[in-house]
């Protein structure tokens, strides 16, 4: 999925709920046993000129939120908006990769996922 494109397409659909998944940081961690990798900032990255830079969405790593009571209505909208684009074709981009292929990606414009792992059966002789 194109995080950047989800976003602008928010921008402009729901301005609202584009500045507040902008605004309010959100805290990710993966706590392993070698590892503790935190991060606290907004879904929605933007740099020095209001340009989108960062999408962040991985509700497994995702804590809980913790946004005033007065805003939290609000903001779970916004988020309920910007995970369903996550699910809208316009957004995709789908290839099979062949033995041997690779494909390359910015991890932090594509939202990524398989749809299935075809592996070649092993039968027993």
């Amino acid at each position: 999925m194109d995080g950047f494109a989800i976003a602008a397409t928010l921008r402009a659909e729901s301005p609202e709920d584009f500045r507040l998944l902008c605004e309010h940081p959100v805290e990710f961690w993966n706590k392993a046993p070698q590892s503790d990798y935190r991060s606290y900032a907004p879904i929605i990255g933007l740099d020095s000129r209001g340009e989108v830079s960062e999408i962040r969405l991985a509700n497994w790593l995702r804590a809980p939120f913790t946004l005033p009571a007065s805003e939290m209505g609000a903001f779970y909208r916004a988020y309920r908006r910007f995970c369903a684009l996550t699910r809208d074709s316009r957004f995709m981009v789908s290839r099979r990769l062949e033995a041997g292929q690779m494909w390359c990606f910015d991890n932090r414009r594509t939202m990524h996922a398989r749809k299935a792992s075809t592996r070649p059966s092993i039968s027993a002789a």
